[in-house]
This record gives structure tokens, C-alpha cells and sequence, in this order.
């Protein structure tokens, strides 16, 4: 995301959902508005797109953001039956570029 875009997107409080392709690059695949509405989103596509739930170590990362992190994690709980097994926080590389708020779900899913 461009700097030009990450300030505006904060100023109208536009989230971008991303995700890292097979060839290891970072893609932006949706916009919503609103913290809350980003964190359902991210939980509509792991439900969408996880694999053998049951069989999987997931874990969420997060920067200075344990609230949301433990939130999302009850989120897939409800719909799933399935526990994260590891909330942790971001390392200082991917923190410096994303800065304090960024979630990260980590799990195997049926396609990328």
C-alpha cells in the first residue's frame, strides 16, 4: 500500500485486508470501513478458506493489538469449534512496516 493511500485510508478509516500470494507477495484483496468490520472480514475468509480446522496449529499475530487479536480468535471459535493455539506479536521488521495495529492469521487453507 502506497503512503498516499495508507493516509487516506486512515483518515476515512479504510482497512486493507491482505494476503501473501503462492509467489510470496503481499496482495490487498478487499477494503472494508471500520476496525470491527475488518476483523469479521478476516474471520469470513479463514471460515471460507480453512482446511482440516481440527488437524491445524493456528495462530494469530498482532502489533500492540491483544484485544483484537483474542477477539478474532473467539470469532473462529464460535464459527469453527476450533482454538488458536498461539497469540503473539509481530517481530520488529514486519511491526516497523506495518505499524501498531496490524493482525496477521496464520493457518492452511484449501487455495491461497
Amino acid at each position: 500500500v502506497s503512503k498516499a493511500t495508507a493516509i487516506v485510508g486512515n483518515l476515512v478509516d479504510i482497512k486493507p485486508l491482505m494476503y501473501v500470494t503462492e509467489n510470496g507477495k503481499l496482495v490487498a484483496y478487499q477494503k472494508v470501513m471500520g476496525r470491527k468490520r475488518s476483523i469479521f472480514s478476516i474471520a469470513d475468509r479463514v471460515c471460507k478458506t480453512i482446511e482440516n480446522p481440527e488437524e491445524q496449529e493456528i495462530f494469530i499475530s498482532h502489533g500492540d493489538c491483544l484485544a483484537d487479536a483474542e477477539y478474532l480468535a473467539s470469532i473462529i471459535k464460535n464459527k469453527h469449534g476450533v482454538d488458536v493455539e498461539i497469540i503473539t506479536d509481530v517481530g520488529p521488521v514486519i511491526g516497523a512496516h506495518t505499524g501498531p495495529g496490524v493482525l496477521a492469521f496464520f493457518f492452511v487453507g484449501k487455495e491461497r
